[in-house]
């Protein structure tokens, strides 16, 4: 059976208050036994270098890649299978937040696909880019942070969400299904403007 998905909350948090950041009755779209959450995490502007836990309605996430850390944009993707409720809380708890930081989620429900991730890629480089390989009748996930942006145009993959963080920062997601197999699929996440970004992606075939 084909994976398919539904782009389900993107939220953010300016200057959380501690490196637990608690983001409260997130949409987890339909309930399903074959649903996994895939959560794309985007953090910037604060001592942020690591994301430690998530937990999606108290289920523990396991991480699936991680861009590469620093104290000016981070990005990492994690998963978790929750096959019950249809909004939840996710906790995110990262190695170190503080008042200048901000911090966001993109939000997936993914159906019927493969417990771990076929393929994964992250880049640093600004613009980011990346190749990844898809299964047929696979979802390809991407999440990206620029510091110094507004928007983010995406090649090669479909943008679900651009959400500022106070006017100075831009976490962005994106995601596809793909009927055929794609090999060493190209993937860019382009801020407009020059700035610190980070990328991560990850593909899943079907179950």
């Amino acid at each position: 059976m084909a994976v398919t998905f539904s782009f389900t909350a993107s939220v953010v948090v300016e200057a959380p208050a501690s490196p637990t950041v608690t983001f409260s009755a997130v949409s987890l779209g339909t309930a399903s036994a074959t649903r996994k959450i895939v959560v794309g995490v985007a953090a910037g502007g604060g001592n942020v270098d690591s994301i430690t836990s998530v937990t999606v309605a108290t289920i523990s996430a396991t991480l699936v890649i991680a861009s590469g850390g620093g104290t000016s944009a981070y990005t990492e993707l994690w998963q978790a299978d929750v096959p019950t409720g249809t909004t939840g809380d996710i906790v995110v708890v990262s190695s170190g937040v503080d008042a200048k930081g901000r911090m966001g989620i993109g939000v997936y429900a993914v159906y019927d696909a493969a417990s771990v991730a076929n393929d994964t890629g992250n880049s640093s480089a600004d613009p980011s880019t990346d190749t990844i390989n898809v299964p047929a009748d696979g979802v390809l996930i991407g999440c990206a942070i620029n510091v110094s942006n507004t928007t983010f145009t995406w090649t090669g993959v479909t943008e679900r969400y651009d959400e500022q963080f106070g006017g100075t920062s831009v976490q962005s997601g994106a995601a596809d299904t793909f009927a055929t197999l794609q090999t060493g699929l190209s993937i860019t996440a382009d801020g407009a403007l020059a700035g610190d970004s980070r990328m991560t992606l990850g593909s899943w075939g079907p179950a």
